[in-house]
């Protein structure tokens, strides 16, 4: 985790490094908070939208536009 960076983000960083140990392209994730299976991709240029999956389905809220963590 870099300085700084809230503890949300940090995490899903973490399991995007551990989920491109295993994919380089689409992948399946069967989506707790949608109920279904979706199709996601691990590859670098469409990280950012992977993040901002991965933070509303560990952590719920709307995350675009997210005001920066308080310290």
């Amino acid at each position: 985790m870099k300085p700084g960076e809230d503890i949300d983000r940090g995490i899903v960083r973490s399991m995007i490094a551990l989920i491109r140990t295993h994919y380089t392209g689409d992948f399946f994730w069967e989506s707790q908070r949608l109920g279904r299976v979706v199709t996601l991709s691990a590859r670098p240029e469409d990280n950012d939208g992977l993040e901002e999956f991965l933070l509303r389905e560990f952590f719920g809220t709307p995350l675009i536009n997210r005001p920066p963590a308080q310290r």
